[in-house]
């Protein structure tokens, strides 16, 4: 998590948060 390019990577940060939510939540109802 680098605080450098917040604004431009903004977006991107949040689709990645995103996915580690959705596999974090996939490998729970697995597991």
């Amino acid at each position: 998590m680098t605080p450098k390019g917040n604004g431009k990577n903004s977006p991107c940060a949040h689709r990645k948060l995103q996915k580690m939510a959705l596999t974090s939540l996939q490998q729970s109802i697995v597991v």
